[in-house]
């Protein structure tokens, strides 16, 4: 079923790109994406999995001061290794903890790129 429907969608960008104007082969190509997306999401549902200890880059930080910044949490998370970016945003994967009213609680996490550096 998932071969004949992946054979239906590449049939549909063949015909796009053959027979179509460029504004509508674009609209096509954002729904075929979509279609797969869906499809994938259909046979391949999302699961939770477990990050093993080996694996795990991620450290968590309590007793901070309570007016630190996340430029201050980045500077002193730098000085135990490389943080890791998020290659969507761009930007380092750390967090400071708030509160519902946005004020800092005094904890934070930070995840490195390498399983080495956590142990400092």
């Amino acid at each position: 079923m998932l071969d004949c429907c992946l054979f239906i969608c590449f049939f549909i960008v063949i015909i796009a790109i053959l027979l179509v104007d460029h504004e509508s082969k674009n609209n096509l190509l954002t729904l075929f994406s979509l279609y797969v997306s869906r499809i994938f999401l259909f046979y391949f549902p999302a699961s939770w999995f477990e990050v093993t200890q080996d694996k795990n880059t991620n450290v968590y930080v309590s007793g901070l001061p309570l007016d630190m910044t996340d430029d201050d949490f980045k500077e002193l998370m730098n000085k135990c290794g490389l943080i890791m970016f998020d290659p969507l945003t761009k930007k380092a994967k750390l967090k400071l903890y708030k509160d519902e009213n946005g004020q800092n609680k005094g904890d934070g996490r930070c995840c490195y790129i390498k399983v080495s550096e956590i142990c400092l």
